[in-house]
C-alpha cells in the first residue's frame, strides 16, 4: 500500500506549500514548469506499482503539459488495475514542480465460487457456469458486471425448467489486499419443472398422438429445458416431412404452467405463477403443438434405380427442408450433370408433379422423375478458332472441358454446366484483358458415332491498354501547419518495384475491376503501413478510344503509431515474457492486420483462453495511440490418459500430465507414459518458446523406451534438445543434439547376426531437418503434398561409440478427386553411411548399431507384411527352421526404398474404402539397391472416420510369396499411414 507515505520518482522534494492543479489542465502560460519530482499516492493495486510505472507519460526534468497529463491519466485507466486517478502539482520556485498522482485501484477477481449447485447435475456444474460469466479471474471488477452475471446465470437456470431458481452474488474482499476479491454467486434453483401433457391441434392425419410424442425430443415427466422445447416443433416437423408431407407445419408449442392442480389448456394463454406458488411442489408445463400436415407426397422414379440416386444425394426433392417447386428443377439439373458425368451426354432427364385423390379422399402429390440415359460418348477435341492475340494454350488453360487427361477427374466428358461456366470464363477472361468488344460465341457440338467435338468461335476486336498509371497525393493540411506529420515519403511505400506487381501497369490491359482492385492494394498497403483511414479514388482519362490513363488519387489521412502497450488480464504469466511476444514497440505502425499477427503469436503459447488486441482511442491531433492486449488464461494442468488396441503393438495406454506455463514464464512441462503390449516408452518434455533473445523455440526431453521387437529387446536412454523454427508458406527448419545409451537383451538368432558390439552402445548425433507442408490438413489431408529431409550424423564424443552418416528424405503427395475420394501417393528413401572404424568391419558384420537402421513392414509402411519382416533373407533379415516351420528375424538394413499408392473413397457419411499397393525393401548397403529385389503388396481396407481421425481396417496380400511369409496380413490401427 502506497498510504501516507508516496513513492517518488527522481529528486526529494523540498517542503513547500502546496499549490495543486488538478484534474486535466495543468501547467499553461508561455513558459511550462519542469517536472522536479513525480509522486504516486493511495492504495497499491494488486500487481503492485511497479507494473503502473511505464504508462506515466509524466517525466521528470520534463515540461508538465496537458497532454502528458491525460496520456497518462488514460494509461492507467486502459490497464484495468486503476478505477480513479488524479494529477495534482505544485510549486517548488525557480520554476518547477512536483506532480502527485493519486490513485483508486480497481477491484481484481481473485477467484469465482458457486454455492447451492447440484454436485451430480453436469448441466450446473462450476465449468458449464464459469463458461458464461463475463468476470473471469484476474480481470476488474468494473460496472455492475457482478449484477449482470447474476442475471445471466438465474435466466440460464430458469432456462433449464427452474422457474423459481434465484442467484445471488456476494463479493467478499480477499483478506490479503483490499484491492483483490473473493466472487461468490449463491444458487437457489427450486423445484424443477417437468413437461405435463402434450397437446396436438389440427390434422393429424394417420398418425396417433403417441406416434408424434415419440419424435418431439421431449416427454411427459421430463425436465423443462428451454432449448429442447424450442427445437421440439423443428424436430417433430422434420419427421413428418421425411414420412412424406413434405409440406407440414408445426408451430412453436404453446405453453401452461400447473402448480399441482389439474387445468385445461387456453389458447396461448401462460400463467404466471404467485410467491406462494413458487414454494409449491415442482410445476409441470402443458406443451399444446399446432400442426398442418397438408398432401402426402410420393416419388417415382422410371429408368433409373432411385436408392442408388438417394444415396449419391442427387434427389434433392427428398431433402429435410421441405418441398417446394424449385427442387423439381433442382432434381433435374443435378441428374443431368451426374449422367453427363458419366459419358451420357444425351441424357434426358423429365421431372413433373401429378396431384391425386388418395384412397381416404386425402389429396397426395406424386412427383415423377423420369431417366434416358442414352448412348456413352468420350469428348475427342475441344478446339477455339478466331483467336489472334490470346494463344489456344492459355485459352485451354481456363477451361475445365477437354478430351481424356490422365489423373484429371472429369476430362474426357462433355457436361452441359461445366461448358457453360468455361464460357463465361473465356468472356471474363477477354473483358479483364481489355477486349471490350470481344465475343465468345455459343459453342458449336457434333457428333461422330460416338466421340464428340466441340468448337468455339472468338472474335477478338480492339483491346483496350494503358499508357501510364500515377500515383498522386493530396493532404488534410499543409506540411508545415502546426502539428502535422509529414509522413513517410510516397516513395517508400509505394516504390517502382511494388509497383509492378499491381493489375494495372503501363502496357497492360485495361478493365475498371483491374482499377479497383489496384486501388484496393494501395489501400492494403497504406493501412499496413499506419494509415488507417487512407482514401484512394481512380480516375480515368481516355487518350483515344483505346488508350487510357489512370491516376490513383491519394490521401493519407492521419497516421496510427504504437504509444504504449497496455497489458491486462495475465495473472500467472510475467509481464517480460507477455512483452517479447507482444512484439509492439513505440512508433511502430499500428494495422490491424499487424495486431492480428500478435493475437496468433500469443494464441500460439497455448497458455491463453480467450486474446484480444486492440488499440484504443487516441488524444485530438496526435499520431499515438496505445495498443491494449487484453487476455484471459486457460487451464494450466492437465491430465491425459487413454486406451486402445493397435494391430503391430496389441493393447496399449496413454497416462500423461502436462503444465502449459510453469513458474509463468510459458514453459510446457509435459510427462508420458505410454505401454502396450510391445513397448513402453517414459518422457519428460520440457518446451520454452524462446531461446535467450530469439525467438526460437526449444524443447528439451528426458526419455527412456523399451521395445520388444521380433529378434531382440531394446532399451534406449537418454536425452535430447531440439531448435526449430516455423516459416511462412509451411516451412520448419529443426536441429536435434540427440544423446542416447542402448541396451540390447534377449537377442535371437546366431551372434553373427546380431552383431555382438551392438549389445551396449551410446550414440551421439547431430539431426538438421527441413519440413515443407503443402497439404490442406496434417491429419487427413485430401490434397497437397509435403517434403520431410532429415540428416543425422553420428559421432564418438564423451564416450559414444558410433560413427554414421544417415539421411531419409519422404515425398507425398495428395490429388482431390471430389466426389470420387482421394489419390494418395508417398516415397520415402533413406541411405546410411558407416564413418571411421565402421568402413573396416568385417564382411556380414553391420557396423551400424541395429537401432539405428532402416526397417519396414507393418500398418505404416509395406501392409504385405508383419511389423519390420521386409527384407531379403540373409541379408537384412534372418530365416530360421522351427517347429518344421521357417521363422523370419528382422536385422535392418543400410538402405530404404518403399512407395505407396493409395486410392481412399467415400462409401457413407463417416465410411470409407481403401486401395493400396505398397512397394519396396530394405538393403544391407546403398551401393546394393537392386530394383530386381523390390516386393510388391496389394490390398484394400475400410476407414471410419471418427472426430479425432481415422480409423482402419486394412488387409495387405503377399504377391510374391517366400517361405515364412504369410499371404495376407491384416492391421486395425487409427490414423493414416502417411
Amino acid at each position: 500500500m502506497l498510504g501516507q507515505e508516496p513513492v517518488a520518482l527522481g529528486q526529494e522534494s523540498a517542503e513547500a506549500p502546496p499549490s495543486p492543479s488538478s484534474g486535466e489542465s495543468v501547467g499553461g502560460g508561455a513558459s511550462l514548469p519542469r517536472i522536479a519530482a513525480v509522486e504516486l499516492r493511495g492504495q497499491a493495486p494488486e500487481g503492485g506499482v511497479e507494473g503502473l510505472l511505464p504508462l506515466l507519460a509524466l517525466r521528470v526534468g520534463e515540461p508538465l503539459t496537458d497532454r502528458a497529463v491525460r496520456e497518462t491519466l488514460r494509461n492507467l485507466h486502459a490497464s484495468g488495475q486503476v478505477a480513479t486517478a488524479r494529477v495534482d502539482s505544485r510549486e517548488l520556485g525557480g520554476g518547477e514542480v512536483v506532480v502527485t498522482v493519486s490513485l483508486r485501484p480497481h477491484r481484481l477477481v481473485r477467484g469465482i465460487r458457486f454455492e447451492g449447485i447440484d454436485a451430480e447435475n453436469e448441466e450446473i456444474s462450476p465449468e458449464a457456469l464459469s463458461a458464461l460469466l463475463s468476470l473471469r479471474p484476474g480481470q476488474p471488477l468494473v460496472g455492475d458486471a457482478l449484477a449482470q452475471d447474476a442475471r445471466t446465470l438465474q435466466d440460464h437456470l430458469q432456462g433449464l425448467g427452474f422457474p423459481a431458481a434465484r442467484v445471488e452474488p456476494r463479493l467478499d474482499l480477499a483478506a490479503q489486499s483490499l484491492a483483490g476479491a473473493e466472487v461468490s454467486f449463491v444458487l437457489e434453483t427450486g423445484p424443477r419443472a417437468t413437461v405435463g401433457s402434450l397437446v396436438f391441434e389440427g390434422d393429424l392425419g394417420p398418425f396417433a398422438a403417441t406416434e408424434l410424442i415419440e419424435h418431439l425430443g421431449v416427454a411427459p415427466g421430463e425436465p423443462v429445458v428451454e432449448e429442447a422445447v424450442a427445437d421440439s416443433a423443428e424436430a417433430l416437423r422434420v419427421w413428418l416431412v421425411d414420412s412424406g408431407y413434405r409440406q407440414a407445419r408445426v408451430e412453436p408449442p404453446r405453453r401452461q404452467i400447473r402448480y399441482g392442480r389439474p387445468s385445461s389448456v387456453e389458447g396461448a394463454s401462460v400463467v404466471v405463477p404467485s410467491l406462494a406458488a413458487l414454494s409449491a411442489p415442482a410445476p409441470s408445463v402443458d406443451l399444446v403443438y399446432s400442426l398442418q400436415l397438408g398432401p402426402k407426397f410420393r416419388l417415382v422414379v422410371e429408368g433409373a434405380e432411385q436408392e442408388k440416386l438417394e444415396r449419391r444425394g442427387l434427389l434433392s426433392v427428398l431433402d429435410g427442408e421441405g418441398y417446394d417447386p424449385a427442387l423439381l428443377v433442382r432434381t433435374r439439373e443435378q441428374l443431368v450433370r451426374w449422367y453427363q458425368e458419366k459419358g451420357h451426354y444425351d441424357v434426358l432427364v423429365a421431372a413433373e408433379e401429378e396431384r391425386l385423390q388418395g384412397p381416404d379422399a386425402k389429396e397426395e402429390v406424386e412427383l415423377r422423375v423420369m431417366v434416358e440415359p442414352g448412348l456413352r460418348y468420350e469428348l475427342e477435341s475441344f478446339t477455339v478458332e478466331g483467336n489472334e492475340v490470346i494463344g489456344d494454350q492459355r485459352l485451354q488453360e481456363l477451361v475445365a472441358t477437354s478430351p481424356p487427361r490422365r489423373l484429371v477427374p472429369g476430362s474426357g466428358r462433355l457436361v452441359s454446366a461445366v461448358l457453360q461456366e468455361d464460357m463465361t470464363n473465356l468472356r471474363s477472361f477477354y473483358a479483364l484483358e481489355g477486349f471490350y468488344q470481344a465475343r465468345v460465341a455459343d459453342p458449336v457440338i457434333t457428333k461422330d458415332g460416338q466421340e464428340l467435338r466441340v468448337a468455339v468461335e472468338v472474335e477478338e476486336g480492339p483491346q483496350r491498354r494503358l499508357a501510364a498509371v500515377v500515383i498522386t497525393e493530396r493532404r488534410w493540411l499543409p506540411p508545415e501547419a502546426a502539428g502535422a506529420e509529414p509522413g513517410l515519403p510516397l516513395e517508400d511505400l509505394l516504390g517502382a518495384r511494388w509497383r509492378e506487381s499491381l493489375p494495372t501497369v503501363p502496357g497492360g490491359p485495361y478493365h475498371p475491376q483491374r482499377v479497383e482492385e489496384s486501388a484496393e492494394l494501395v489501400r492494403d498497403r497504406l493501412r499496413d503501413a499506419g494509415y488507417p483511414w487512407v482514401q484512394v479514388s481512380p480516375r480515368v482519362t481516355w487518350i483515344h478510344d483505346t488508350l487510357a490513363e489512370v491516376e490513383l488519387r491519394l490521401l493519407r489521412g492521419p497516421r496510427a503509431l504504437v504509444g504504449r502497450v497496455v497489458l491486462r488480464g495475465q495473472q500467472h504469466t510475467e509481464e517480460p515474457v507477455l512483452r517479447r511476444f507482444v512484439d509492439l514497440q513505440p512508433g511502430d505502425p499500428i494495422a490491424r492486420r499487424r495486431l492480428l499477427e500478435v493475437e496468433r503469436s500469443l494464441a500460439r503459447l497455448g497458455i491463453f483462453s480467450r486474446v484480444d488486441v486492440r488499440a484504443l482511442p487516441g488524444e485530438a491531433g496526435s499520431t499515438q495511440r496505445n495498443v491494449l492486449v487484453e487476455v484471459e488464461e486457460g487451464r494450466a494442468r492437465r491430465v491425459s490418459y487413454g486406451l486402445g488396441y493397435d494391430s503391430d503393438d496389441g493393447i496399449r495406454g496413454l497416462l500423461g500430465y502436462s503444465h502449459k506455463n510453469l513458474w509463468g514464464r510459458a514453459l510446457s512441462l509435459q510427462l508420458d507414459l505410454r505401454a502396450s503390449e510391445r513397448d513402453e516408452r517414459y518422457r519428460i518434455l520440457l518446451s520454452q518458446p524462446y531461446l535467450g533473445r530469439w525467438d526460437v523455440p526449444v524443447n528439451y526431453t528426458l526419455f527412456r523406451f523399451d521395445e520388444d521387437r521380433e529378434s531382440f529387446r531394446q532399451q534406449s536412454r537418454g536425452f535430447r534438445t531440439e531448435a526449430f523454427r516455423e516459416l511462412p508458406r509451411g516451412r520448419r527448419v529443426a536441429l536435434v543434439y540427440d544423446y542416447r545409451r542402448i541396451d540390447l537383451e534377449d537377442v535371437q538368432g546366431s551372434l553373427a547376426a546380431i552383431d555382438p558390439q551392438d549389445r551396449e552402445i551410446q550414440i551421439n548425433s547431430l539431426i538438421p531437418s527441413l519440413l515443407v507442408d503443402r497439404r490442406d490438413d496434417p491429419f487427413d489431408p485430401t490434397r497437397g503434398w509435403s517434403t520431410a529431409l532429415q540428416l543425422q550424423y553420428a559421432f564418438p564424443v564423451l564416450g559414444a561409440d558410433a560413427q554414421f552418416l544417415k539421411a531419409f528424405v519422404q515425398q507425398t503427395a495428395y490429388l482431390d478427386l471430389e466426389r470420387y475420394g482421394v489419390l494418395a501417393a508417398s516415397l520415402r528413401v533413406g541411405a546410411i553411411e558407416p564413418l571411421g572404424s565402421g568402413r573396416d568391419a568385417a564382411e556380414g558384420l553391420n557396423p551400424v548399431p541395429i537401432g539405428e537402421r532402416f526397417f519396414a513392414g507393418g500398418r505404416t509402411s509395406h501392409r504385405a507384411f508383419e511389423r519390420d519382416l521386409l527384407g531379403i533373407d540373409g541379408v537384412t533379415r534372418i530365416a530360421t527352421e522351427e517347429g518344421g516351420g521357417v521363422r523370419l528375424l528382422p536385422r535392418g538394413g543400410n538402405a530404404l526404398l518403399l512407395l505407396n499408392l493409395e486410392a481412399r473413397f467415400p462409401l457413407t457419411a463417416a465410411l470409407g474404402g481403401t486401395a493400396f499397393l505398397d512397394i519396396g525393401n530394405v538393403w544391407a548397403d546403398w551401393r546394393d539397391l537392386d530394383l530386381d529385389q523390390i516386393r510388391y503388396g496389394l490390398g484394400a481396407g475400410i476407414r471410419y472416420r471418427s472426430p479425432i481421425g481415422p480409423i482402419r481396417l486394412e488387409a495387405g496380400w503377399n504377391l510374391d510369396r517366400q517361405p515364412g511369409e504369410g499371404s495376407v496380413e491384416f492391421h486395425l490401427t487409427f490414423g493414416n499411414p502417411f
